[in-house]
């Protein structure tokens, strides 16, 4: 998948963290863990990063999943429209 963008042909760190997610909702949490460990990567190259709110958020999100899914547990990934917050992956759950 092609993930260059609009910092120096690198994914924008907030991409990387909703691919996570959308990787994580269809199953793949390996994938997702790889896209969260890349996303904070790019947090840390990211030149004013430490002093955004919005970054130090999503900093401490992505730590959050990355323990999760470190531990085996369910992860918080972020809601689907029209959903709530859901920590498991697609299927995971009843449908009615």
């Amino acid at each position: 998948m092609e993930l260059s963008g609009i910092r120096g042909g690198e994914a924008d760190p907030v991409v990387l963290d909703h691919l996570g997610d959308v990787l994580y909702r269809a199953g793949d949490a390996p994938a997702a863990s790889q896209r969260w460990r890349q996303s904070m990567q790019r947090l840390a190259k990211t030149p004013g990063a430490a002093a955004r709110d919005d970054f130090k958020a999503l900093r401490l999100q992505l730590e959050r999943k990355l323990k999760q899914a470190g531990a085996g547990q369910p992860v918080s990934v972020a809601p689907v429209a029209g959903q709530d917050a859901a920590s498991e992956p697609l299927g995971a759950t009843e449908t009615n």
